[in-house]
């Protein structure tokens, strides 16, 4: 598929390699036609036509050489790049928690490193498939043309080689398969050591990461040889059986020169066809090498592209009434019996505002990233009233922000936002209290921000399109109590039908939504406003007089 767009590069470039080989099959022709009627015969003018001869060989064998390395170039640097934008495309498809399993430290390895092992492939395959074995099967004709018994020795080379590189090629793959599983590792230990470093210090654990990433390094160095190990072989091999084959031609070839059956430019040219087998041989184990490790790749870059999402079956007719419902949801992280939400049932009306309350890991946030359609249920149906699902702003419980600006940041590139909006949002998110201009570029991860501005921010990306449903998970957590108060005032007095879902552990950010779950242990105890949950809810209860009591100290 990938191929298709730029068959055209692939098809004529390895024909320019064809058309090189054949003016470089002729030389050594030449140059024996140069030995026998030329120097032998003293005849200057023959060595003179001979000499421009291949000169003119060498002009168009460059020329081809370079139209087939540009073309070559060209197709794999731009395959490589389309597969890299279809994985690139296939990741930003996956479902949250699918991307989960596959390992961020994969997909990084996948898009790059993997693809850029392709690519180098693809470019030397083009360049030398067709070049190398058809020079060796070229220059074996051409030696049979000066002499059919001496030919024998190339086929024997030739033959001895194909079963050293077949044996090589099928032990090659997998031992380049265990080292890229591994180089995973290394980046996945590497990733969580630099997003972890502060607690690394802060506990003095700074000894023990290292000997972690040492001993994956280490593991990653032993799989890395033994791969390398398995191709040492191939360039001796080549070398020592073609130079004993070269002595063998020399050898025998001089007898028959002695007995006036060849001449001395036929022994030349064979000798210079069994350099030329010796030199595409050693080509040719070295695009077994890159191919291996290619198709090793490529295999890799194939489960990510061919990736399916399981899917469940589940209800998901749309009612007429205007609300979102959840109908006994039940999810788990790694679909076994450990659910981190079981049968979850409730109604959302269209310009309500449901609180959910719970202990941490009572599965708060997951009900959100179901909500939001980050995570799609084991068990049960999401349903919603229209027949095109509304539109949700999402607020995570971390903020990621980028090396870019305020505005870029809010607004993540997506179209139609207005400046009206932009002034919108952080006004309702309480930017404007430090957001003096959104041309201030931010450090990566708005390091330059604290943790309450970085989370202002998220809100505002969260409103300024103008969702259907905003679903604020522990959005205030690192607000201080007046802008928290302010920014629940705000968005009271949002001026069109707001849904809104506020996820948190603090009962004063609930506390005036028109309905409240109360979870534990990922079921649902109870649902209700503020004064019903005090009356009948004891986990509600406890929770209020701790926070109430807190509140006084």
């Amino acid at each position: 598929m990938y191929f298709k767009k730029y068959r055209v590069q692939c098809f004529v470039g390895p024909l320019f390699k064809l058309l090189e080989v054949v003016f470089e099959l002729l030389v050594p022709v030449i140059i024996a036609s140069i030995i026998d009627n030329g120097i032998l015969k003293n005849d200057v003018n023959h060595i003179y036509k001979s000499i421009l001869i291949l000169v003119i060989f060498s002009v168009i064998g460059f020329s081809c050489t370079l139209l087939a390395q540009y073309l070559s170039a060209y197709a794999s640097v731009n395959i490589s790049s389309d597969i890299r934008e279809a994985a690139f495309k296939k990741v930003l498809s996956l479902k949250t928690i699918n991307l989960e399993k596959y390992g961020s430290s994969r997909v990084l390895n996948t898009i790059t490193s993997d693809i850029n092992q392709i690519q180098l492939g693809i470019n030397l395959v083009l360049r030398l498939l067709l070049r190398s074995p058809f020079v060796v099967v070229g220059a074996i004709i051409m030696a049979f043309t000066f002499d059919k018994r001496l030919a024998l020795i190339y086929i024997g080379v030739v033959l001895v080689l194909a079963i050293i590189i077949a044996i090589n090629f099928r032990k090659s793959i997998p031992a380049y398969k265990d080292a890229r599983l591994e180089l995973d590792n290394v980046v996945t230990e590497t990733d969580d050591a630099l997003n972890g470093v502060r607690v690394i210090r802060g506990f003095v654990q700074t000894e023990n990461e290292f000997s972690n990433f040492k001993e994956h390094t280490n593991k990653l160095n032993i799989l890395q040889k033994a791969a390398a190990k398995i191709n040492t072989i191939l360039n001796p091999a080549t070398f020592l059986i073609v130079n004993g084959c070269i002595c063998l031609l020399i050898y025998f070839g001089a007898i028959e020169v002695s007995i006036g059956v060849l001449t001395s430019g036929a022994v030349v040219a064979l000798y210079n066809y069994m350099n030329q087998i010796l030199v595409e041989l050693i080509k040719l184990t070295n695009l077994i090498i890159q191919v291996s490790r290619a198709l090793a790749c490529s295999n890799r870059v194939a489960t990510l592209l061919d990736y399916e999402e399981p899917s469940i079956d589940t209800d998901v007719e749309f009612e007429k009434e205007n609300y979102v419902e959840f109908d006994n949801v039940s999810f788990s992280y790694n679909n076994d019996d450990a659910k981190a939400i079981s049968n979850i049932s409730f109604k959302l009306r269209k310009g309500d505002s449901l609180g959910i309350i719970g202990k941490t890991g009572s599965g708060k946030s997951t009900i959100g990233a179901i909500l939001a359609g980050l995570y799609e249920q084991t068990s049960g149906s999401v349903r919603y009233s229209d027949s095109v699902n509304p539109t949700v702003g999402y607020t995570l419980q971390k903020t990621r922000l980028f090396n870019d600006t305020i505005k870029f940041n809010i607004c993540l590139n997506r179209e139609n936002i207005t400046e009206d909006d932009l002034k919108f949002a952080l006004d309702v998110s309480c930017c404007t209290d430090f957001v003096k201009t959104v041309d201030l570029v931010l450090n990566e991860g708005g390091k330059n921000l604290s943790g309450g501005q970085r989370q202002r921010i998220g809100i505002a990306r969260a409103i300024v399109t103008k969702p259907d449903i905003l679903i604020l998970d522990d959005a205030s957590a690192s607000l201080d109590a007046i802008t928290e108060k302010k920014f629940i005032d705000n968005l009271s007095k949002i001026p069109y039908e707001l849904t809104k879902v506020i996820i948190s552990q603090k009962i004063k950010s609930v506390k005036s939504c028109d309905s409240i779950i109360v979870l534990d242990e990922g079921r649902l105890i109870d649902i209700g406003n503020h004064d019903q949950l005090i009356s009948r809810c004891e986990i509600y209860r406890e929770m209020n007089k701790l926070q109430t009591r807190e509140a006084e100290l």
